[in-house]
């Protein structure tokens, strides 16, 4: 498993989760609540024949301030159930996403 935090500042980070897009729908799942929100995606890798399953978890700690945590898993094969990348190669790809909508709506990034 690979988990990635972080947190962003700015007047619009409560649509932070506007980020994730371009997943089909039957590969993704969005629930929400009051000041959360978590999108679950899955991808196949016909590299591994396998699944990965990520979560991203959105937590609005105040008006200016959003807690991001990626969590991925999965995607292994064989008898030690290597991933070949695809979990860090996943997480990435989500920070990258979130981090061209915070440059679009001028929001900073605070890694951990």
């Amino acid at each position: 498993m690979e988990q990635t935090e972080f947190t962003v500042h700015g007047e619009d980070a409560g649509k932070v989760p506007g980020a994730i897009r371009g997943v089909p729908r039957n590969k993704r799942i969005d629930y929400s609540g009051e000041g959360f929100a978590v999108i679950v995606t899955e991808q196949y890798f016909f590299r591994t024949n396998s699944n990965l399953q990520t979560t991203t978890i959105f937590e609005l700690i105040d008006d200016t301030t959003c807690k991001v945590t990626i969590i991925s898993g999965g995607g292994g094969s064989g008898l030690l159930q290597h991933d070949w990348g695809t979990e860090s190669g996943e997480s990435n790809k989500l920070v990258g996403k979130i981090e061209s909508f915070c440059q679009e709506h001028e929001l900073d990034i605070e890694h951990d």
